[in-house]
Order: C-alpha cells, then sequence, then structure tokens
C-alpha cells in the first residue's frame, strides 16, 4: 500500500499545465489549491473499481475506426444502452462516492484508447483518444498528471477545470480519469 501511494504522490508531482486560452485567470492561491486538489484526484486512479472497469474495457480491444463510429453516433444522441451501463455498476458508485466529496461536478474514466469506461455523467463525447486531456494524461503508457485551463461553463454558472489523471495498474497506466473541479468553489 505504501509502494502504491508513493507511486501516485510521484504521479501527482509530475502535473502537466495548461492556461490562458480563454482569458480565465486563477489566483496563486487557488492554483495551489488546485495543485492539492489535483494530488488528491490521481490517488483515484489506483481505486480498484476504477482499475478493474479499464481493465475491462481495454481487454475489448475496440479499433478506433469502431470507436470514431460509436463516438459519432454517442455525440448524436444514441448509443443509450452504452451510457446506461457506463453510468452504473462499481466504477460509476465510485465515482459519485468521489464527486461527492468537494468541489467536484463530474467524473469519467477512459481506457487506454480514450473510450469511456465509465461515468458520473454521460459525456459529451464517448471517445477522447485525440484529445490533450487523453494524451497528455496517458502519455503513452508512462501516465501524468494534466490540468486543463478553467473553462465557463455556462449551465454549471462556473469557472470548471478538467483534471485528468492516469488510472494506475501495476505501475503502468492502463487509462485516464478526469475529473470536472468548480474553480470558483475552491477553497470554500
Amino acid at each position: 500500500m505504501r509502494k502504491l501511494l508513493a507511486v501516485g504522490v510521484a504521479v501527482a508531482l509530475f502535473v502537466v499545465v495548461s492556461f490562458a486560452a480563454d482569458g480565465v485567470k486563477m489566483s496563486p492561491a487557488k492554483m495551489a489549491l488546485l495543485s492539492k486538489v489535483s494530488q488528491k484526484i490521481a490517488q483515484w486512479g489506483h481505486d480498484p473499481a476504477i482499475v478493474a472497469a479499464v481493465r475491462a474495457q481495454n481487454a475489448k480491444a475496440v479499433s478506433v475506426a469502431e470507436l470514431k463510429k460509436i463516438n459519432a453516433a454517442w455525440s448524436a444522441g444514441g448509443e443509450e444502452q452504452l451510457a446506461i451501463s457506463m453510468l452504473q455498476g462499481p466504477c460509476a458508485d465510485r465515482l459519485h462516492q468521489f464527486v461527492s466529496q468537494g468541489a467536484f461536478t463530474e467524473a469519467f474514466v477512459m481506457d487506454e484508447r480514450g473510450a469511456n469506461a465509465c461515468m458520473t455523467n454521460r459525456t459529451t463525447y464517448y471517445w477522447r483518444g485525440e484529445m490533450p486531456k487523453f494524451q497528455k494524461a496517458f502519455d503513452n503508457g508512462k501516465g501524468a498528471v494534466f490540468i486543463d485551463e478553467p473553462k465557463w461553463d455556462e449551465s454549471a454558472k462556473a469557472r470548471l477545470v478538467q483534471v485528468s489523471v492516469p488510472v494506475v495498474d501495476g505501475g503502468k497506466a492502463i487509462g485516464v480519469l478526469t475529473v470536472g473541479v468548480n474553480a470558483d468553489a475552491l477553497g470554500n
């Protein structure tokens, strides 16, 4: 357990940060809190229920062409049964427990190709294999913490930051966990 925690903390300390595209700035105090929160989220990437869901999704070995086809249907509001299956079960239950602990708005887990494995809310996309939140956090199986730029979310009426961390099994990244953090609620 101590070794597992040390790996999680080591991964958490290697943080890739990208801010400022939409001009929304965060104070140094909020950035420090966000860094601390990202370390907590990195530990979640070792949770047995999350690891099991990613292992199961990885075992399906779906091709990128098929993932793109599913993503197109998903993004158009289809694939309802698939979405429902990812909103239920041990992994989704664990994500709900995690996001109830603070300034979190959503969480979703992706496999080694960037496809959803489980989630707290239906996501806009099923597949994110070409997106920085997946690519930078998965880092070709090495794993890294990626904190995306804060963005105004009209539905939440808040600045949200997505923190992406590797899902780790046997010291290797096997997927990615992304958590939405309400930057305005940090420290409240």
